[in-house]
């Protein structure tokens, strides 16, 4: 493992991977050779991921491969609405959580129901909002969203594999 000096000079507290937090203050800590998110808290609340390249004695930058080609990932079409609902079911997922599980049906109309007041956001709403964009996306050929793949107990599992394992939305105009 390399040495980074991550911690002797910067002033931010910094995440890594696994979650374990860096203090100003702490030693420098080593990091496995290659590629490392490093999570940087920034001003109101906000974290910054950053990807740095820890090249160790033995180890050369890997060459860039700009000519290479890009498979796109399969996009699937949800409304605006679908689009909402899954970014506040998920959004745990969204801010790099260690365990990250979705939030409850009551939690996310609360969420909605705080940044639209007159949506008419309740739990019921959203389980079925849900349970419609999942089987819609299990037609497509999306595994692990009903509970016959799953099996039992289901409990959480169904929306985490739908966060977690899910196509890349597109969003309908």
């Amino acid at each position: 493992m390399a040495s980074t000096g991550i911690g002797d000079r910067s002033r931010a507290i910094v995440r890594l991977p696994g979650s374990r937090l860096l203090f100003p203050e702490d030693e420098p800590i080593p990091l496995a050779e290659g590629y490392t998110p490093l999570f940087v808290h920034g001003s109101s609340g906000r974290e910054h991921v950053m990807e740095i390249f820890v090249a160790g004695p033995e180890t050369s930058r890997p060459s860039s491969r700009h000519a290479d080609p890009t498979q796109p990932p399969k996009t699937y079409r949800l409304s605006p609405v679908e689009r909402l609902v899954l970014v506040v079911l998920g959004q745990r997922y969204l801010m790099h959580e260690s365990y990250p599980q979705p939030l409850s049906y009551l939690q996310t109309a609360r969420h909605l129901g705080e940044l639209q007041p007159d949506g008419g956001w309740g739990a019921k709403r959203i389980e079925h909002l849900v349970a419609g964009v999942r089987a819609k996306l299990s037609r497509e050929g999306v595994a692990g969203l009903t509970a016959d793949e799953v099996g039992e107990p289901v409990g959480n599992m169904l929306n985490h594999n739908l966060i977690r394992e899910g196509p890349t939305p597109r969003c309908d105009p």
